[in-house]
């Protein structure tokens, strides 16, 4: 069910990437953020990947 839900509205926000997820740490520095995700989805070059944990690094 979550599935199908997923599927329909990344259909309607027309976007390429995306990333979907709980987040368990948010750590930022002037411009630097650092993220660590849990339990999520992303579509990243027309693939659909489920993870269980992930880290990321932001420069905003």
């Amino acid at each position: 069910m979550i599935w199908m839900m997923w599927r329909r509205e990344r259909r309607s926000m027309n976007t390429q990437n995306l990333v979907l997820a709980q987040f368990e740490k948010v750590k930022r520095t002037k411009s630097k953020w650092k993220c660590t995700l849990k339990d999520g989805i992303m579509h990243m070059n027309n693939r659909d990947i489920l993870f269980n944990k992930a880290t990321g690094d932001f420069d905003f």
